[in-house]
C-alpha cells in the first residue's frame, strides 16, 4: 500500500513486483490530520482482514510505502495495527517504510524486494539513501547528576496520595534543604495532617 507518494501508482509496483497487488490508501485531502489517520488506520485494517479471510495457503508480506514528510510520517503509527495483525496470524508480516516523497518506483520497488531478503523489520526507513530501522540503546544514567537540587523547591500536584508522597519523601532524603509543596482536590481534614506527620515527622510538615 502507498501514502502521500505521488509520483508513484499502484499500477507500477505491480508491473514490476511479481504476484504484488498494490492500491494507495484511502486518503481524503480536506480532512484534518486525525480523521486522516484514522481513515487509514481503518483502511489498513480492512485490507489485512481481506487478505487473511481468503486463507492465504504461504506466508504473506503486507508492505505499506509512506512519504517522509511531517504530516504522512506520522502513519509510522500504523506499524503497531501490522505487529497485532502478525501476532494473531504467524503467515502475516507487516511492515512499515518510509522513504523520501520523490522517490521513483524504480528504486521504491528496489528497496521493497530488498527488504524481503534479510531479517524483516516492522518499522524503517531510507532517508539520504540510507536504510534505517528503530533499535533500543540502554542509557547509563551519570551518577554525578543529581536528580533533585539542594534548596531547591518542588511542587507535586496530587502529592497528598500515597504516590505523591513517596516522591516527596525520595526528594527530601536526595537532598539538603528542598521544599517540597504538597497539593490535591480533596479537602484538608485532621486524617490528612496525621498521615503527612506519619510520613514526614511533626519537624518537617508545615501548612
Amino acid at each position: 500500500m502507498l501514502s502521500g507518494l505521488p509520483r508513484i501508482e499502484a499500477e507500477a509496483i505491480e508491473s514490476r513486483i511479481a504476484g504484488c497487488r498494490c492500491r494507495t490508501l484511502n486518503e481524503e485531502p480536506q480532512t484534518n490530520l486525525a480523521q486522516r489517520y484514522s481513515d487509514c488506520a481503518l483502511d489498513c485494517f480492512e485490507a489485512i482482514q481481506a487478505i487473511l479471510r481468503d486463507k492465504p495457503q504461504g506466508n504473506v508480506l503486507f508492505q505499506l510505502a509512506i512519504a517522509d514528510d511531517a504530516e504522512s510520517a506520522l502513519l509510522a503509527g500504523l506499524s503497531g495495527l501490522l505487529r497485532t495483525a502478525a501476532i494473531e496470524n504467524p503467515r502475516f508480516t507487516g511492515q512499515v517504510m518510509v522513504v523520501p516523497a520523490a522517490l521513483a518506483a524504480d528504486e521504491l520497488c528496489t528497496r521493497l524486494l530488498d527488504e524481503k531478503t534479510g531479517a524483516i523489520e516492522p518499522l524503517g526507513r531510507i532517508r539520504d539513501g540510507v536504510r534505517e530501522v528503530l533499535r533500543w540503546e540502554e542509557l547509563t544514567a551519570e551518577a554525578e547528576t543529581p536528580a533533585f537540587r539542594d534548596d531547591g523547591a518542588y511542587l507535586i500536584t496530587g502529592g497528598l496520595g500515597a504516590i505523591g508522597r513517596h516522591c516527596a519523601r525520595e526528594i527530601l532524603e536526595q537532598t539538603r534543604g528542598a521544599r517540597v509543596v504538597l497539593t490535591g482536590r480533596a479537602a484538608w481534614t485532621d486524617e490528612i495532617r496525621v498521615v503527612l506527620e506519619e510520613s514526614f515527622g511533626n519537624e518537617r510538615v508545615s501548612y
